[in-house]
């Protein structure tokens, strides 16, 4: 039992690790994909120079211009125009990201796969710690628990069912935060709901 504890537990630990090291490539592969996207070309630059050229060619052609105020009235109307125009490709490329992120979201790509792989691997190791309580049970009680107690296949079950891995507005598992609560009332049921065992308790603590 010992050495089947010690060879699971490292054979997951392992894959965590591995896991770990994906999921960082791939958040990097991400963020410069995401970058990428952000240093899209636009054309606003092409505007201002637009505007630039059109006011020095202007000023330098009739500079007594410069001072009339009817002139000075076009100008401010010419830049008001050029300001607007900027904020409608701000206004534009802003809703073009967020479009993107939740586009990107809502594929349920690496992200969720990876957090899905996470809470696998959880299970894992909370499953070899009900096998090392089932194993003293049988030695204490000379009978197996009462109860089932299994980890991997409630939480697979619970990914079949379309059960969120991961809730980020409260940053919290409801599979995990289900798999926990569950095996926590059945290990109540199985200690505070067996005589035999709160005597066993009772005379351990007498």
């Amino acid at each position: 039992m010992e050495c089947t504890y010690l060879r699971q537990g490292l054979i997951t630990m392992n894959e965590i690790r591995l896991q770990r090291e994906s999921a960082i490539n791939n958040l990097n592969q991400c963020q410069r994909a995401f970058i990428q996207f952000l240093e899209r070309p636009s054309n606003s630059q092409e505007k201002v120079n637009e505007f630039v050229n059109s006011f020095n060619k202007f000023s330098f052609e009739f500079p007594d211009l410069r001072k009339d105020d009817q002139t000075k009235e076009e100008l401010l109307s010419r830049v008001e125009q050029l300001s607007n125009s900027l904020w409608d490709v701000i206004e534009k490329r802003k809703g073009e990201s967020i479009e993107h992120i939740k586009m990107m979201s809502n594929k349920g790509g690496w992200a969720d796969q990876e957090m899905r792989q996470t809470l696998k691997n959880m299970a894992s190791l909370i499953e070899l710690e009900i096998k090392k309580f089932e194993a003293i049970y049988m030695v204490v009680m000379e009978s197996e628990p009462s109860v089932e107690l299994d980890a991997e296949i409630m939480t697979r079950k619970l990914l079949d069912r379309g059960i969120p891995s991961y809730d980020g507005e409260k940053n919290t598992s409801p599979v995990f935060e289900q798999v926990i609560m569950n095996l926590i009332q059945k290990l109540d049921d199985l200690v505070n709901n067996n005589p035999i065992v709160q005597q066993i308790i009772n005379d351990t603590q007498g």
